[in-house]
């Protein structure tokens, strides 16, 4: 892919240096709170309809469950 990435054995491209994780920097009841507003508001309830039709569109018919992960954006 590039010098950023390295396909790994079970196909996905892994950063070839690790990330650091900065959970201490966020407190743990932000996270439910995040949860409760993705839920409810109209601009993740419509993005999580975009983002789950976009992968029945563009999957194989029959392929069984999906399993994505959501790394965000910014």
């Amino acid at each position: 892919m590039d010098k950023f990435y390295t396909l790994a054995n079970d196909g996905i491209h892994e950063p070839t240096t690790p990330v650091h994780h900065r959970d201490d920097e966020y407190p743990e009841d932000g996270f439910t709170t995040l949860w409760a507003m993705q839920e409810r508001h109209f601009w993740y309830r419509g993005r999580h309809r975009f983002l789950l039709h976009a992968l029945d569109r563009h999957r194989p018919r029959r392929s069984g469950p999906v399993a994505a992960v959501d790394l965000g954006g910014g």
